[in-house]
């Protein structure tokens, strides 16, 4: 079994002191083959200056069925308009869950935003064991399948995918293949949708399941409002409730724009003090939400102010 990931992980650095696993210096998990990973930061006080000294990727499972061979490589801008990037390949198991990068660079000199370095990592792990395998489908060659009926293009790409499948999880789907559309006969459709964020949706609603992250959620909630897919969306409002990573004002606009109560909820429910209020209203996305929202905002103001008579 192997299986492999290229993404943006944002990685905390204000804390001064290394804390294995802590919350302060340690990025949130994310899956491959399986097994949960995380990157932390190592920050260091050197000649009166905060050092970022190295990266570490670890496994955040204390299991002894598992280990992998890893081959790493991570990177990420300097100030200086310089990649700091390093590679390593290493057999990682229970005893060995860990993989440090040395970067040895100034905090002064790396770009941040709110105190979180953006890293670029590519992972690819081989020869996996003691877990399930997960399912992968490479949907651009999907139609060695003989499950695939239907090929999609977008910008010149084409995925194949199957329309009862697709069918059962899209109301829009369902009535593009059962009623009286011309694509009920079409074997091939033409999509102006973005490729990328189509191929992620296929990912989520297959069996492969790829998790929802701060870089695919947005473009799935965006598909799961066209296409009538109540279930992508619903655990798009899930992701939104339980995450970190995405301020409560882009939560509040999301709730408005897609109409999900319990986000909405979720985020007056956050709202503790009259200043945080306060910096909602003086932001650029304010003017976005509804009069109703701007109601139920004003009427959280006003509890507020009662509990704190």
């Amino acid at each position: 079994m192997s299986d492999r990931f290229d993404g943006i992980i944002k990685v905390p650095t204000q804390h001064p002191h290394f804390n294995y696993r802590n919350s302060n210096s340690a990025s949130e998990s994310w899956s491959v083959g399986n097994l949960p990973w995380f990157l932390s930061s190592k920050c260091e006080l050197l000649n009166n200056k905060w050092c970022l000294r190295s990266v570490i990727l670890s496994c955040d499972n204390e299991s002894s069925f598992w280990e992998c061979d890893a081959e790493v490589e991570i990177s990420f801008q300097t100030t200086a308009s310089k990649k700091c990037k390093h590679a390593k390949s290493q057999k990682l198991n229970a005893a060995l869950n860990c993989l440090e990068f040395p970067t040895n660079v100034e905090l002064s000199n790396i770009p941040t935003n709110n105190n979180q370095l953006t890293i670029q990592v590519s992972m690819l792990l081989k020869n996996i064991t003691g877990f399930l395998e997960k399912r992968w489908i490479d949907f651009k060659f999907y139609n060695k399948s003989p499950k695939s009926d239907v090929t999609f293009v977008i910008d010149g790409t084409k995925l194949y995918a199957n329309k009862t499948y697709l069918a059962i999880h899209s109301q829009v789907f369902e009535s593009m293949f059962s009623s009286n559309f011309k694509e009920k006969s079409e074997t091939v459709i033409a999509l102006e949708d973005n490729l990328d964020d189509f191929v992620e949706l296929l990912e989520f609603v297959y069996p492969c399941g790829n998790p929802i992250n701060g870089s695919n959620y947005v473009g799935l909630m965006k598909l799961a409002d066209k296409y009538a897919m109540t279930h992508v969306m619903y655990d798009c409002e899930k992701y939104l409730i339980e995450t970190n990573e995405v301020n409560v004002i882009e939560k509040l606009v999301i709730s408005n724009q897609y109409s999900l109560p319990k986000l909405q909820g979720a985020c007056f429910k956050s709202f503790t003090e009259i200043k945080q209020i306060e910096q909602l209203k003086q932001s650029e996305e304010y003017d976005l939400l509804t009069d109703s929202t701007k109601a139920a905002i004003l009427e959280k103001v006003f509890k507020l102010l009662k509990n704190n008579r």
